[in-house]
């Protein structure tokens, strides 16, 4: 029994009957030209509708066995109970040509039918409401001449019918007449019931649901089959078939493809293999499904091949176990469509090289001698206890005992791809590679078999070179698309920050008395593939480190800082496992953390480690504040000393992905005085606008309860944990972001130990805006909405429970509202997360520049000047009220001479008002200007300006 949906009722298209022209079946005499039924593999699509009847998704109906059409009459067939909503799946092909139409299904409900081809001679998909309408799709759906998965979705209460090819959406119609229904009951495939209107060539299968199937089911359904690959395949492998005809034969190869299986193992034997060997596979999967997943392992168990390498790195890779984790360099991602990957191991430089469709995409150097290929009697898609799996399809596996040449590799994917014709970049390149801030770089492409290239999400189809100049390293990223899928490559711009006031400081301090152990004076970039040899000096006891670092921890799990000669004793960047966090360890003993939490940075960070070894606590100074402690450590740590590493440790494992600019080693700690004169250096040069918002907030008379001093990069996948520390009742968090609210449907700001409780980012769903929730109750914009920061702005919320109401200033000026609010929310307090849950979900995209928690309401004066301070001179207009003898003035100053602005006043904030232009300034006569409101004060309570900057 279905539950009752509302019914839409709506205008419906009438089509007058036709009326048959014949008298009588029409025998013609035909040859369809095609793939024997034999050859179409339809195993898979059968396991998997028999393991979605197994788990209770069961059929209504389901045909076997192919049936073929050959132009005269149609083949009987119970489509058994089908009521209101359903799903019609078809494996299929034909020759639209043969007839002026043709039926695909009918059943005892006659009136109603599914089309081959819809009448006269369209070629295309429809289906059929007699005496009413032929219903085509939008867009028009051609009839499919080779084998093809096919499903009809009806949905009476929309009345709607949606078309899925080879498992995508390919046409929807909307207004069918309310008295349509799906076959149901006893009825034909390939015919009407008098045998005409016929169908030439074949029903492969039927699969008939009394239900609506989503997305996902019907693409999973699809891909089983295979219907969108199978000329690809075929092509691919009559490339490997003709190349073993003249003398290179594989060692091992799998010729029809797996789904890999939601449980259990697929055993695979990759032979006897040893030392350079080729591996081609040809696969598709989903890296969203695990936070790892394993490609291939063979009887060499400790070496394994991965669809994605361990943790939620979205990217392939391979591992020796408790040796490393290899990725590629350049990054190469888990291929979500239907892809030829190589992987190439020269056992001699112990040098792995990844391809894909045939261009080399990546390379790993510097493997662990003992790494092998996997070898004998082993697995894919899981590892040998069924853990860490693929989901996916491995449509084909052809293992080499020997170094294929790329013109080989060339040509074995081009054999897919060919048929395939799946988007090809052929190159991404940045000139130059390293840039100084703010000057420029040029990014150029080449691809091939677009529809669409975009770079970071932003349409660049038109042209194939731009101009950038990042504030910091960055890594943009080149998407090329058309209807066969995606393919990605990345190329990263490395930005050098101005080193020369903070060279300066050190030196001028040196000369004071003030002498390092040992500097790092040239920049170290770092792939993650090993580290960076360096001597600490001769340090002992109490000491101090300064860095000057950016890095990804994205990138890895883990990585190292800086080690020494004493190697138990290091500094991480990120401390074990995927914590976001700076840190130090010594092994064999523990992992320590800082509380409160020191997130790792992305964009040039000054970095002091001071260790004190009678108090046996480590501070940790970012960008020259004390930013946290770590207690209780134990006496047998030291800082590193004597000659060692940066960026890795000795084996060049667990390594940095990112830049050390410098390094500053002190045998005796500096004073805090000291550090903050260095990192005031540094980023008074490097980020100026930074450094002038934290020298505001360093010297204001009230102190923050706690504050983000270094910018977390936000990539759309999991936060940054962060104490927000102790803010009851009235309480204002000030944030420096910018974001990209496009690239999700909401996003956190920030979130605490009182996780019901949250700001937005953007608030949910896809609404663009800043907003708050109080979970369970509700969704909190402002009144007028304020639309989510894209660049770098000074956000302030301001939470006052006694009025229950929040404020919103953007750059110092009151922006929205929200009165009402629930009496259960509270601003984040304690241990939480930036930009996402603490659980990683529901993650923003973009930079958080600076965090500031005030246990207070600041006044508004208070939060333009901490807007003022990280503007600068470069932003404005700001707006100053006077009120003289009930005449307000308003007056617009730091704007731009020439700049067309215009005055706006509303007299709420509530949704009923609505913004008018008190004066239209076509151009500012210099910087300022002071404009008479006419309207008297009297019996007013409010009233609310701003300045809109015309373009």
């Amino acid at each position: 029994m279905k539950p009752t949906k509302p019914r839409f009722f709506g205008s419906t298209y009438y089509n007058p009957p036709r009326f048959p022209t014949w008298l009588g079946t029409l025998a013609v005499s035909a040859a369809l030209c095609s793939t024997a039924w034999s050859d179409v593999p339809l195993d898979n699509y059968d396991a998997e509708i028999n393991n979605d009847n197994a788990a209770g998704l069961s059929p209504a109906a389901t045909l076997a066995a192919p049936v073929t059409l050959t132009g005269a009459g149609g083949s009987a067939f119970d489509f058994g109970v089908i009521s209101g909503d359903g799903s019609i799946e078809f494996i299929v092909e034909g020759d639209p040509a043969f007839n002026n139409s043709a039926f695909l299904a009918v059943g005892n409900n006659s009136v109603s039918s599914l089309r081959y081809e819809v009448w006269n001679n369209t070629g295309e998909l429809g289906f059929t409401q007699g005496g009413v309408a032929d219903y085509q799709f939008t867009p028009g759906v051609s009839s499919p001449k080779k084998p093809t998965h096919l499903a009809y979705v009806w949905d009476p209460a929309a009345a709607t019918m949606t078309v899925y090819v080879n498992g995508k959406v390919a046409g929807t119609t909307t207004g069918v007449d309310a008295n349509f229904g799906l076959p149901t009951g006893a009825g034909w495939l390939g015919a009407n019931g008098a045998g005409t209107e016929t169908l030439l060539g074949t029903i492969y299968r039927v699969t008939a649901y009394d239900s609506i199937l989503d997305a996902a089911t019907i693409r999973r359904h699809s891909d089983a089959f295979g219907g969108d690959v199978l000329p690809a395949l075929t092509g691919y492998d009559t490339v490997i078939a003709a190349d073993a005809g003249t003398g290179l034969s594989p060692l091992v190869q799998q010729a029809s493809a797996i789904v890999l299986p939601a449980s259990g193992q697929t055993p695979f034997d990759f032979g006897a293999s040893a030392d350079d060997v080729t591996m081609e596979f040809v696969l598709k999967g989903d890296p969203s499904i695990n936070n790892s997943a394993f490609l291939a392992v063979g009887e060499n168990t400790r070496d394994s091949l991965r669809y994605e390498l361990w943790n939620n790195t979205g990217q392939l890779g391979f591992t020796r176990g408790a040796v490393a984790d290899y990725s590629f360099t350049p990054g190469t991602p888990s291929p979500v469509q239907p892809t030829h990957v190589t992987y190439a191991y020269v056992a001699a430089s112990q040098t792995m090289k990844l391809y894909i469709n045939g261009a080399l995409a990546g390379t790993t150097t510097g493997v662990d001698p003992a790494f092998a290929m996997p070898h004998g009697p082993g697995f894919l898609g899981a590892n040998t206890s069924g853990g860490e799996r693929m989901v996916g399809i491995i449509y084909r596996v052809t293992v080499y005992d020997d170094l294929l040449e790329d013109a080989t590799i060339l040509r074995h994917a081009r054999g897919f791809t060919d048929v395939l014709q799946p988007p090809l970049i052929a190159s991404f390149t940045s000139t130059p590679a390293r840039i100084a801030a703010g000057q420029p770089a040029k990014l150029e492409w080449s691809a091939s078999n677009t529809k669409q290239v975009l770079i970071d999400g932003v349409d660049r189809t038109t042209v194939t070179t731009i101009d950038v100049s990042p504030e910091v390293t960055t890594t943009y990223v080149l998407t090329a698309v058309n209807d066969q899928g995606t393919a990605e490559s990345k190329v990263t711009v490395y930005v050098d920050p101005q080193l020369d006031a903070y060279d300066a400081a050190i030196t001028a301090d040196a000369a004071a008395g003030i002498t390092p152990t040992a500097q790092l004076t040239s920049a170290v970039s770092l792939t993650g593939f090993g580290g960076a040899a360096f001597d600490f000096g001769t340090v002992s006891e109490d000491a101090a480190i300064e860095f000057i670092v950016e890095g990804d921890p994205d990138a890895t799990v883990n990585s190292y800082l800086a080690v020494g000669e004493n190697v138990r004793s290091n500094l991480r960047f990120e401390q074990w496992a995927e914590t976001k966090q700076n840190g130090f360890t010594l092994l064999g003993v523990a992992d320590y953390l800082f509380t409160p939490p020191v997130p790792s940075s992305a964009w040039p960070t000054h970095l002091t480690y001071v260790w004190d070894s009678v108090g046996l606590t480590m501070s940790v100074y970012v960008n020259g504040t004390l930013a946290s402690t770590a207690a209780n450590v134990s006496a047998e740590f030291g800082l590193p000393t004597g000659p060692g590493w940066l960026g890795a440790n000795p084996a060049g494992s667990e390594a940095l992905v990112g830049t050390i600019h410098r390094v500053t080693v002190y045998d005796d700690p500096p004073s805090p005085e000291t550090i903050k004169r260095h990192a005031d250096a540094f980023l008074t040069q490097a980020r100026p606008k930074l450094s002038a918002y934290d020298a505001v907030i360093s010297e204001a008379a009230t102190p923050p309860v706690t504050r983000l001093l270094a910018p977390v990069v936000l990539k759309g996948i999991n936060g940054f944990p962060f104490d927000f520390g102790t803010a009851a009742d009235d309480a204002t968090l000030e944030f420096i972001v910018e974001g990209n609210p496009d690239a999700s449907i909401s996003g956190f700001l920030g979130v605490g130990a009182n996780s019901v409780s949250s700001l937005r980012y953007e608030v949910w769903e896809n609404t663009g805006e800043l907003g708050f929730t109080q979970g369970g109750v509700a969704d909190y914009q402002f009144t007028p909405g304020v639309p989510s920061p894209r660049t770098a702005t000074h956000v302030a919320y301001v939470w006052q429970p006694g009025t229950a109401s929040m404020q919103l200033f953007l750059n110092g000026a009151l922006v929205g509202a929200t009165t009402g609010v629930s009496a259960e929310f509270q601003m984040p307090a304690g241990l939480g997360a930036l930009g996402a849950t603490s659980g990683g979900s529901e993650a923003m995209t973009g930079t958080i520049h600076r965090v500031t928690v005030y246990d207070e309401v600041l006044s508004a004066e208070v939060l333009l000047g901490h807007a003022q301070a990280f503007l600068g001179t470069q932003t404005g207009p700001v707006l100053t009220i006077t009120v003289t003898q009930g005449s307000p003035t308003v007056l617009l100053a730091q704007g731009v001479s020439g700049q067309h602005y215009r005055l706006e006043y509303r007299e709420t904030l509530a949704a009923a008002g609505a913004w008018t232009t008190l004066i239209d300034i076509p151009s500012l006569n210099g910087t300022s200007i002071q404009v008479a409101d006419p309207t008297s004060t009297a019996g007013k309570t409010q009233r609310y300006y701003r300045a809109v900057k015309v373009q």
